[in-house]
């Protein structure tokens, strides 16, 4: 499936591009190869300490890039979770059991069952110039 691509591409903070990238530039390059939408950088707003809060990003403040809570995700739709007191990570929807994410150790696979995503899980979100249905 599309994932084989995006695995193993090495975590770099604040990174944008295949040579190394965070959740966020993960995200991008997905949806910039793949769905043809460009989302911003926003990597003058992520300190280096990790705690910006990614939801923002998403959230009502990217009115540039309109995004809709869904309840049921689709492939491609943004999932966002909490790390520590922040949410702060992202995964991609694979499908209803599997998302990719950005791991320090690199892109990777997860079940969205395990307990660790379950007990974290903050929503899903799909962007408006997304046709994922």
């Amino acid at each position: 499936n599309w994932t084989i691509d995006y695995l193993g591409i090495p975590y770099a903070q604040v990174g944008r591009t295949r040579a190394g990238c965070d959740c966020w530039g993960l995200a991008r390059l997905v949806y910039r190869d793949l769905l043809q939408v460009d989302l911003p950088s926003y990597a003058a707003s992520v300190c280096a300490s990790g705690a910006a809060d990614v939801a923002a990003l998403i959230g009502e403040t990217a009115a540039a890039h309109p995004w809709l809570e869904v309840t049921d995700p689709l492939p491609f739709d943004l999932l966002l979770f909490r790390r520590g007191s922040y949410a702060q990570h992202l995964g991609i929807c694979v499908d209803q059991h599997w998302m990719l994410h950005m791991d320090r150790t690199g892109s990777k696979l997860a079940r969205l069952a395990d307990s660790y995503w379950v007990s974290r899980s903050l929503g899903a979100w799909r962007h408006a110039e997304v046709r994922n249905g």
